[in-house]
């Protein structure tokens, strides 16, 4: 079976329950004049093992220990690549400075 990858450049929840991932968006989570069916009907799940990989790219971006051992013990991957963008600079092998 062909597996998903899955991006995520936006803020975001991103949990795990009943063995699947479940996205939930802070904006919509934090406004106090939307009613809770709406909230609830606006999450979205995906089942855990038709992941393969979850890509991160923002910094507000909040997953749980729980999702990301799941995603480990099923052999997913999740990247960060909003990371590499606040690293200094460094030197790598023959001398090269990157930045």
């Amino acid at each position: 079976m062909i597996k998903r990858t899955l991006y995520f450049g936006n803020p975001a929840y991103l949990s795990m329950q009943n063995q699947q991932l479940v996205l939930r968006l802070p904006e919509i989570d934090k406004n106090a004049s939307l009613p809770l069916l709406f909230k609830k009907q606006i999450e979205a799940s995906v089942p855990i093992e038709d992941i393969g990989m979850v890509v991160i790219d923002h910094r507000q971006i909040t997953l749980t220990h729980d999702l990301c051992e799941t995603l480990i013990d099923n052999n997913s991957e999740y990247t960060f690549f909003w990371f590499f963008n606040f690293l200094p600079s460094f030197s790598r092998g023959g001398g090269e400075i990157l930045t």
